[in-house]
């Protein structure tokens, strides 16, 4: 599913599976294609995003900017299973969009990549709030990590962050951190991540 532009949008009950062929490859994928565009009082509840070529959840804001309306999307009681990448949420740049994506009780688990990669955003402008979510046996690769966030258009945003993680789980089988953090410079900061996150497994 691919939503540009809603208001007053419940996504309810629904499988997302499979999805390949044409990038991003999403299970679902929020992406607007202009400034005027809004995703407002967005709510996906109690679906399962499974087995897609890409990121079981994307949320893709580099279109919108200071002037659009604040977004407010709640992903609420749903699973991610077996994707390429978990939840993706990216491009919320200095001059973007305020508002909030929050993650309600979802379950990511059995993500060949990190369970959620969370990249280019500014820690000023559109939180996102992750809540008792739980991770289980992410990021295949022994070199990757459950958890990212990654800086890698520094002109996008010079602080990027703005992360909050509330009494959320990690099972993790590896020896490794649970969480890295890259800056495209070294100028670049990682500020105003906080929160309670649960460890279980060998991770540090």
């Amino acid at each position: 599913i691919s939503v540009i532009s809603a208001e007053n949008l419940l996504i309810e009950n629904t499988r997302l599976l499979n999805t390949g062929g044409t990038p991003p490859r999403a299970g679902i994928d929020f992406e607007p294609n202009s400034a005027g565009e809004r995703l407002v009082n967005c709510v996906v509840r109690k679906c399962v995003a499974e087995g897609n070529e890409g990121a079981g959840i994307l949320v893709y804001l580099r279109p919108l900017s200071v002037e659009s309306k604040d977004v407010s999307i709640l992903f609420e009681n749903c699973i991610v299973r077996n994707n390429s990448t978990g939840i993706l949420v990216g491009a919320i740049k200095d001059d973007g969009p305020g508002g909030k994506i929050e993650f309600r009780d979802v379950i990511v688990e059995g993500s060949h990549g990190h369970g959620a990669h969370v990249y280019d955003k500014s820690s000023g402008r559109a939180s996102v709030r992750f809540v008792r979510c739980a991770w289980r046996d992410n990021a295949q690769t022994p070199s990757s990590s459950p958890l990212s966030l990654f800086l890698r258009r520094p002109e996008m945003a010079k602080r990027h962050g703005g992360v909050e993680f509330i009494d959320c789980f990690i099972e993790d089988h590896e020896n490794r951190p649970f969480l890295t953090a890259f800056g495209g410079e070294p100028a670049a900061r990682v500020e105003q991540v906080t929160g309670r996150i649960i460890i279980r497994g060998p991770s540090k």
